[in-house]
């Protein structure tokens, strides 16, 4: 078994984990709301022009979640989308506005059987809701490292009481994740290629089209390599920011912002 890289002359590198953890304060159309997975299903099924074929198709059905430990799970379900929404707001189309809780890059914990990691105890959780408490501000303290055994502040403790989250002021709590084996191209500099992490806060069923139909601040940036230029075309719009720094070569470039000719 292997621990660690050597990755430079009398350099070891070990192997780890780097998690970002965030807390995130949903409230759609009020703070009356509610969390469910939306589950993806396979039904068998026969084909009506067919009588002895059989046909597998998909389906999902929403799930709505009762309390805080019938959300909060330390190893995520199957296929599924996690939403948030409110019951009593609904489109013209009688579906409930939501919004859906994207994450893309779930991680998995290792050391989930380590006393000392639970100072950090909201690495267990690709996803956790609860109930919004004032007492409940951050997942973690400055001062958890001093003594994980018994953190100042344990996460995992705010789930302790299993609250209800229907129908509540509803918080999400989003772990992500990479695992890292150093290898030598991680010398002297890591790159930052393909070693992203990001989630998206996407809304589902909330409008009844894509709301960048309606925008009127659309923007695209082009470069044009026969004038050695930058393109910006607003479609119409005036623009009237000064947001978009002016070309400059690295030997002249002063770090400053530059106006819009």
């Amino acid at each position: 078994m292997r621990h660690g890289t050597l990755v430079h002359t009398n350099v070891v590198a070990n192997i780890h984990q780097h998690l970002f953890h965030f807390k995130i304060d949903i409230d759609i159309n009020g703070r009356i709301n509610r969390y469910a997975t939306v589950d993806f299903r396979t039904e068998n099924t026969t084909r009506q022009w067919y009588s002895n074929a059989q046909k597998q198709q998909m389906t999902y059905e929403t799930n709505t979640r009762l309390t805080e430990y019938d959300a909060n799970y330390k190893t995520q379900p199957g296929n599924h989308y996690d939403i948030i929404y409110n019951q009593y707001a609904s489109s013209k189309f009688g579906s409930a506005r939501s919004y859906r809780i994207v994450n893309n890059n779930k991680a998995n914990f290792l050391l989930k059987n380590s006393d000392v990691t639970q100072g950090a105890s909201w690495a267990k959780f690709p996803l956790a809701i609860s109930q919004l408490q004032e007492t409940e501000v951050m997942s973690s303290s400055i001062y958890n490292g001093n003594g994980p055994w018994h953190p100042v502040v344990d996460f995992e403790r705010f789930l302790q009481n299993n609250d209800t989250i229907r129908d509540r002021d509803l918080v999400a709590w989003v772990t992500m994740g990479l695992d890292k084996i150093p290898h030598t191209e991680d010398v002297p500099t890591i790159t930052t290629v393909g070693s992203q992490v990001s989630f998206y806060l996407l809304p589902f069923n909330f409008f009844t089209e894509c709301p960048s139909i309606s925008s009127n601040s659309a923007v695209h940036i082009s470069a044009d390599k026969e004038s050695n230029r930058v393109n910006v075309n607003t479609f119409g719009t005036p623009l009237t920011s000064s947001c978009i720094q002016k070309e400059n070569k690295p030997s002249n470039f002063d770090g400053k912002i530059k106006p819009i000719d």
